[in-house]
């Protein structure tokens, strides 16, 4: 029986670790974009419309490559265009299709912040090494996979 309570504690033990760590890296990157007007959500579909370069992406492949709702992605669409951070392309093969494409500006944003996350992605390599970051990523996914298909 203590082997059960044990494992229970350490179960618990590594949600409240990752839980503190992702308020913490939230809280963080939200104070590094707050001076440039996104949001984290909205520097997520920037990084996914850089990515898909001069293709874009659709809103639907935008909520499931972020895990948003389309309704979250509809806001977060709404502002991104306001701010001129990204354009709207009609398809060719179906004009009711759009695709969110990221602008000069908005790459120009992109940039601007990825110098300031470089700081914080080193000092966090600098403290548990390139490596132990990348294990910690896959442990991660790991467990999320186990929890979706639990």
């Amino acid at each position: 029986m203590a082997k059960q309570s044990s494992s229970k504690d350490q179960l618990f033990q590594a949600v409240l670790a990752v839980e503190k760590f992702g308020r913490t890296a939230h809280s963080r990157l939200s104070a590094e974009l707050r001076s440039s007007g996104l949001n984290v959500s909205g520097w997520l579909i920037l990084k996914c419309l850089k990515v898909a370069n001069d293709e874009g992406l659709s809103s639907s492949a935008l909520a499931a490559a972020t895990e948003m709702s389309l309704a979250q992605v509809a806001i977060l669409t709404k502002q991104l265009l306001k701010g001129h951070y990204v354009r709207q392309r009609t398809q060719d093969h179906d004009k009711r299709s759009r695709h969110l494409i990221i602008t000069s500006r908005g790459q120009d944003q992109l940039q601007a912040i990825n110098k300031q996350l470089a700081k914080l992605e080193q000092a966090i390599k600098n403290t548990i090494g390139s490596e132990d970051l990348q294990k910690l990523v896959d442990t991660i996914d790991k467990l999320s996979h186990v929890l979706r298909e639990t």
